[in-house]
């Protein structure tokens, strides 16, 4: 077929063809015209994209679209009519799609033979589609040029969120190193990086060696490999023949459709990624491998260094706790073992059964800044900073004297009213008859890693440009059993956005357009109250959300900020300033409101009519 032949004239029939043993890539016909399902089959019968066929769902109304969707699993492009039962059918569908089964990466194309009813420019800026066509333009060609364009960003997006998940792994093994499965979420993580890496759902497994035993362990495995064991015996006789082959000749193995990394680590372990691909590797992947390889092998090794020195902080406490006993009975044994604690960089006290201090370690008045002829004969709540709950405290004396260790995080204050925080162990010491006589505790100090906790929170709810909270946060905050049973009826939600904001960044540069949300933030957290949570949702679209508020309230509110950021000046780096304005919709939570999706759509809706009343305005819905 020419491409000046029409694609929806065509009523040749698909010729048959095997099944394609590469999976598929699913596509959804949405058309209440048989004729064009069966045109859109017939000439996309034999297109492949990225050797993967293509496989068709057909729905004959946006009803039972509707219906099936939810059932289906990775649909990478929906080809939508616009007008089926209703004028507007269509876009009612690509709403459904987008907001309640939040489809983000599938790609719609809107189809219409009647271009008139849904004007292409209204339609493009009002609905999250990806192309709009007319039924009378898409020859063979064109159609797919459409679809390969589509499958392509459908795949960068797919790639793009498999990355996160594997770096999320990643970071989450090291941000838990004192969890007994940290290693084994740090061998997922890398595994899933390299599916990404390689743009293909490949086999892998990761091995570590010791070089002095011979001994292989499993760690983990994906593909066909998911599953396993740690003994690598339970492999196939070829795959155990490569790695064998890998370990002696201490050097990357490629093959034709597999490769076997060998990674050296600093200590005496060796990490080896085998990988079957499926498809034979480019220069570009085999240097991406050995980059991220490198990574791996120094990763790895760090964590079993954590893993060890977890182990051995353990021992150490414990031996403390049985060294202390023997302190108590024995000058010998104190002359022997007061060295090693004086000098030891773990601070460590000593009280009687009523907490009061009986010895103290250079490390403890290091660390709290007292003398020791401050500490010795005053208690241990000396430190007590007042910020922990009274019932951490009566569980922790009741656990001791009841004979066992207690282990936990306290804040405590130096003597110069600063405050710290501690990992504490506090160990009884009991006598020859079983008599608790003194209480042993052995403290490290922890504020920088709560300091990076704190910062990583902070960097996982806020959006870094505003200082607001960003879009997570904002609906899990208003999601809270908590917020729906105290404010549900009697709050709202604010949508603003800065008028003509691209014009802005177009006259005076993104790093101006940077300064002016900054700037409006700021004008937020003057303007409304500490309850008020303020989100950046994305590019110049913010919301907020007015717990316990009256609808006047929440008017007033609303006309409040959308003046005080007219009012207000921004003042560039350069000494410009920009006069701005943000048009403002406005919703009020009723009883029958499930979820903050639903006002924040309200909202939505209003803030479009407020822009479209001319902008600088408040509309309510």
């Amino acid at each position: 077929m020419s491409e000046t032949d029409l694609l929806f004239t065509t009523d040749d029939a698909a010729p048959a063809r095997a099944e394609s043993l590469a999976r598929p890539w699913t596509i959804l016909i949405v058309d209440d015209d048989p004729e064009v399902h069966a045109a859109t089959r017939l000439a996309l019968l034999d297109t492949r994209f990225q050797d993967r066929p293509l496989a068709f769902v057909s729905a004959f109304s946006a009803a039972e679209a509707r219906a099936r969707l939810p059932t289906l699993r990775d649909v990478a492009i929906i080809l939508l009519d616009v007008v089926m039962e209703t004028d507007d059918a269509g876009l009612a569908l690509v709403r459904f799609i987008r907001e309640e089964l939040n489809w983000q990466a599938t790609r719609i194309i809107l189809r219409t033979g009647q271009p008139g009813s849904a004007p292409e420019h209204d339609v493009i800026l009002q609905y999250d589609i990806n192309d709009y066509k007319a039924k009378t333009e898409l020859t063979q060609t064109r159609l797919f040029t459409t679809v390969v364009v589509a499958l392509r960003g459908y795949r960068h997006l797919i790639n793009l969120e498999t990355s996160r998940a594997g770096l999320r792994q990643v970071i989450c093994a090291a941000s838990s190193l004192h969890r007994t499965r940290s290693l084994d979420l740090f061998a997922e993580g890398v595994l899933l990086q390299l599916t990404a890496i390689l743009d293909t759902q490949a086999h892998s497994i990761l091995c570590t060696h010791r070089r002095h035993n011979g001994s292989v362990t499993v760690l983990t495995g994906s593909g066909r490999f998911a599953g396993l064991s740690t003994n690598p015996d339970d492999l196939d006789m070829e795959v155990r023949e490569r790695l064998t082959a890998t370990l002696a000749l201490r050097r990357h193995v490629f093959g034709a459709e597999y490769i076997t990394l060998y990674l050296p680590t600093p200590g005496d372990r060796e990490v080896i990624v085998y990988i079957e691909s499926g498809r034979p590797l480019t220069e570009l992947d085999i240097s991406l491998l050995e980059l991220f390889g490198h990574n791996i092998s120094i990763g790895y090794d760090n964590l079993k260094m954590w893993q060890q020195l977890e182990d051995a902080n353990l021992l150490l406490e414990r031996r403390v706790a049985e060294r202390t006993l023997l302190l108590t009975e024995s000058e010998a044994d104190l002359r022997r073992f007061k060295s090693a604690v004086e000098h030891s960089s773990a601070s460590i006290l000593i009280t009687d059964v009523h907490g009061v201090i009986t010895y103290a370690n250079q490390a403890v008045l290091e660390t709290s800044r007292y003398g020791l002829d401050e500490l010795l004969g005053n208690r241990a709540s000396l430190f007590k900073s007042g910020a922990m709950p009274d019932q951490l405290f009566s569980v922790l004396w009741d656990q001791i004297r009841s004979g066992k260790s207690w282990r936990g995080e306290l804040l405590n204050r130096r003597k110069d009213g600063t405050l710290y925080w501690e990992a504490v162990t506090i160990s009884p010491v009991a006598n020859a008859t079983g008599t608790i006589t003194n209480f042993v505790a052995v403290k490290e100090e922890i504020s920088e890693r709560k300091r990076l906790e704190e910062e990583l929170r902070r960097l996982a709810t806020t959006d870094p440009l505003t200082g607001t909270l960003n879009r997570r946060s904002f609906f899990e905050r208003s999601s809270s059993d908590d917020f729906r049973r105290q404010h549900q009826g009697n709050a709202a939600v604010m949508m603003f956005d800065v008028d003509h904001f691209k014009s802005i960044n177009d006259t005076f540069g993104h790093a101006a357009g940077d300064a002016v949300l900054a700037a409006i933030a700021a004008i937020c957290r003057a303007t409304l109250r500490e309850e008020d949570s303020v989100a950046r949702l994305g590019g110049e679209e913010f919301a907020c959300l007015l717990p316990g508020v009256t609808p006047t309230q929440a008017r007033l509110t609303a006309e409040r900020l959308r003046t005080a950021v007219a009012e207000h000046a921004i003042v560039l780096a350069d000494g410009r300033q920009i006069a701005v304005t943000i048009s403002v919709g406005l919703a009020l939570f009723t009883q029958g409101d499930d979820t903050l999706g639903t006002v924040l759509n309200r909202a939505d809706g209003a803030l479009y009519l407020a822009k479209k009343h001319g902008r600088n305005c408040v509309r309510q819905n």
